[in-house]
C-alpha cells in the first residue's frame, strides 16, 4: 500500500481510521518539506495533549515529535539546541 505524501499527511497520517497514532520514521521524516514538518509537529502536539497521561497514544505522539524535531533540526543547525529542550520538556511531563 503507498504511504501518504505531501499534504495527504495532515490529518490522515496521525488520526487513521482505526484511530492510532501513525508514527512518523526517520525516512519518511525527511522525505516532507519543512512547512509540512511544522504541520506533523503541530497534530503529533495535539494528539499529545489529548491522549490519557501515561498512555501508549501519548508516547506515540512524543516520539513522533521527537522524530519531527530531529529531523527539523538537521535542517536548522543553529536551532537544535532549542530544539531538544522543547522535547525533553515535553518527556518531562510523563514522568
Amino acid at each position: 500500500m503507498c504511504e501518504p505524501k505531501g499534504s495527504e499527511w495532515f490529518g490522515a497520517s496521525l488520526k487513521p481510521k482505526e484511530d492510532d497514532m501513525k508514527l512518523v520514521t526517520r525516512f519518511e521524516a525527511a522525505t516532507l518539506s519543512t512547512p509540512e514538518l511544522y504541520g506533523l509537529r503541530k497534530e503529533a502536539f495535539i494528539a499529545f495533549t489529548a491522549a490519557p497521561r501515561g498512555s501508549q497514544e501519548q508516547r506515540e505522539a512524543l516520539v513522533t515529535m521527537q522524530t519531527i524535531e530531529d529531523e527539523l533540526a538537521t535542517r536548522a543547525p543553529g536551532l537544535q539546541i532549542l530544539i531538544r529542550l522543547a522535547v525533553r520538556s515535553a518527556a518531562n511531563f510523563l514522568r
